[in-house]
């Protein structure tokens, strides 16, 4: 299987990675994140099923 593994010349590289997090409430979830953990609200697609916040270079997405 080494014929799948990249050459020495060629780097992957990961730039960043989103985790979701399932929770039982996306509104009270999002501002606990905002309010007390310091996170930015950064989109809601419906605000009981889907939120995501970041902070620094890092993204969570809340899932109901």
């Amino acid at each position: 299987m080494s014929h799948l593994l990249p050459s020495k010349e060629k780097k992957i590289r990961f730039e960043s990675s989103t985790t979701i997090l399932r929770v039982g409430n996306v509104p009270a979830s999002t501002d606990y994140y905002v309010n007390v953990l310091g996170f930015k609200k950064d989109w809601i697609a419906d605000p009981t099923t889907m939120a995501s916040v970041s902070r620094d270079n890092a993204s969570i997405m809340l899932s109901g």
